[in-house]
């Protein structure tokens, strides 16, 4: 039972909640009008809620069918301020305009539909509150019921034409707010792709950075590399030019060489001395000494060879 009481207070509440846009500072306008302007003799016609604290005394109001509606002068409503209005019973000056039925509320189970039709009386043009009660109004009906504005001008005339300012007064604060919405959401979108945009441009700056860093270390190894070649080069052309430098001096000091030996060829032929050949033994048994064999002669008296003069040629 306990859970069931708590659970129809936080019923309740959210029913307080979801009730329309009528809320306002603690209470609730219990009429709405299709109208904002009425003039004697008009037929007003307004639909609303009223909330009670419970559901069983929601049930106990439906059963006893209408509510009266009273017309209060705007005077009296003005010196009520606060959360919530301090009933005291009607007013000097209120008047019963007709009457309120009852319906159930898609709302909630304490909630109740309410809506009331009745032709405005002859009274003086200005602002005026309406409220539902049980006739006498000693009590307002509901927990928390909002006293309803109520305009009533000199003639439907200016009735209709207040009503039409009103709906364009209406149409262009919707208007002022939807451009106010536009403008809101191009801001947002404005600031959205902005911050994208920096963003990329974060990121690009970073790309560009990381391949600026790549392309320099790039040329860095290039340059380093191109540097080995041209030290390679360098060597091998110093290299190219020592062994030219030594393969030139090689074929000079061979062609000196050469040339020295043509040059001397001739007197070496000249100052070289003739062959000498061995003689045969003697009679004795002794060795006679050698003769020349460039130019041997005849045999002397002692069996010996004569030398032949220096360039004679012997004669065989």
């Amino acid at each position: 039972m306990r859970r069931l009481r708590v659970t129809i207070a936080v019923l309740a509440a959210g029913a307080v909640l979801a009730l329309p846009g009528t809320a306002a500072a603690g209470g609730v306008d219990t009429l709405s009008f299709a109208r904002s302007h009425h003039a004697p003799g008009m037929v007003a016609a307004g639909d609303g809620e009223l909330m009670f604290g419970s559901q069983r005394a929601a049930r106990r109001v439906l059963r006893r069918g209408e509510l009266a509606v009273y017309l209060l002068p705007g005077a009296y409503v003005d010196r009520v301020g606060g959360s919530s209005v301090r009933w005291s019973g009607l007013p000097d000056g209120a008047r019963r305009v007709g009457t309120a039925s009852l319906r159930r509320s898609e709302w909630a189970g304490n909630v109740l539909g309410v809506r009331a039709r009745f032709e405005v009386p002859k009274i003086a043009a200005g602002d005026y509150r309406l409220v539902v009660c049980a006739p006498g109004c000693r009590r307002l009906a509901g927990r928390y019921q909002w006293p309803t504005p109520f305009s009533v001008v000199a003639t439907p005339t200016e009735a209709r034409l207040l009503d039409r300012l009103d709906r364009h007064d209406i149409q262009s604060r919707e208007q002022v707010g939807a451009v106010h919405h536009q403008v809101e959401l191009t801001r947002r979108r404005l600031v959205d792709r902005s911050l994208l945009t920096a963003k990329r441009q974060d990121e690009l700056a970073a790309t560009t950075a990381a391949l600026r860093d790549e392309v320099n270390a790039g040329v860095d190894r290039l340059d380093a590399e191109l540097a080995r070649v041209r030290r390679q080069a360098d060597e091998a052309q110093a290299a190219a030019a020592r062994d030219r430098r030594l393969l030139a001096g090689g074929i000079a000091a061979l062609l000196v060489a050469l040339a020295v030996v043509t040059w001397r060829r001739p007197a070496l032929r000249a100052a070289a001395p003739p062959s000498v050949t061995p003689s045969p033994p003697g009679v004795d048994g002794f060795k006679r000494p050698a003769s020349p064999s460039a130019a041997p002669d005849s045999p002397d008296a002692d069996g010996f060879e004569r030398p032949a003069p220096v360039g004679a040629v012997r004669r065989r």
